[in-house]
């Protein structure tokens, strides 16, 4: 871990590394998010009011948090990071291949930094966690991990809960949740953060 990036998880993660806030205002989800979820532009589905709830923390590469949103609609064309929804509860609509597919517990979305992002939560709220690996960090480990620059891994655009390497997933991505909503280790050292995430 560089110099800067013990600095950033530092001034992150002083005692309380938790941003916790709710909101019904667009572009204040947008603002308090671009820590954690940069990129992404936030309005009201259906013209009605949004609501969202947000938990989360910037650990190095990767920011975390859980969400409840309603009336929500959110977007981007390109993003400098992974990311992955991991459904609690309720469904939402992700945009796949050009068309919207409905999202439950039994699926994990994947969304690419070069691709179109597109999501709708209805008036149910919609519960998940949400991961966001930053694009260069996660190329360098696929480097280190596969041994050369070139390396290109090809992601699907879902995961289905019933697999074996998607609950190993998700179980390891709750626990790291779970490590830092109490206050564990992973929130007080840079080192044990990195090799966590």
């Amino acid at each position: 871990m560089s110099e800067l990036d013990h600095l950033r998880f530092a001034q992150k993660n002083p005692r309380n590394p938790l941003l916790r806030f709710s909101t019904n205002d667009p572009y204040d989800f947008s603002g308090k998010m671009s820590e954690i979820a940069p990129a992404i532009i936030c309005s009201s589905a259906k013209h009605r009011s949004m609501k969202a709830e947000i938990c989360g923390a910037v650990l190095p590469g990767l920011g975390i948090f859980s969400s409840r949103l309603q009336n929500f609609r959110v977007r981007s064309e390109a993003r400098p990071f992974y990311g992955v929804t991991i459904p609690i509860s309720g469904h939402s609509l992700f945009l796949t291949d050009g068309k919207y597919e409905d999202f439950h517990r039994a699926q994990v979305h994947l969304q690419h930094p070069d691709r179109e992002f597109d999501a709708k939560m209805s008036d149910d709220p919609f519960d998940s966690l949400q991961l966001c690996f930053e694009e260069d960090f996660l190329n360098s480990m696929v480097e280190k991990l596969l041994g050369h620059s070139s390396a290109k891994v090809p992601l699907i655009e879902t995961l289905d809960l019933s697999s074996p390497h998607a609950q190993s997933f998700t179980r390891h991505a709750t626990f790291i949740w779970s490590e830092i909503l109490r206050g564990g280790p992973v929130t007080m050292s840079p080192l044990i953060a990195q090799e966590s995430v």
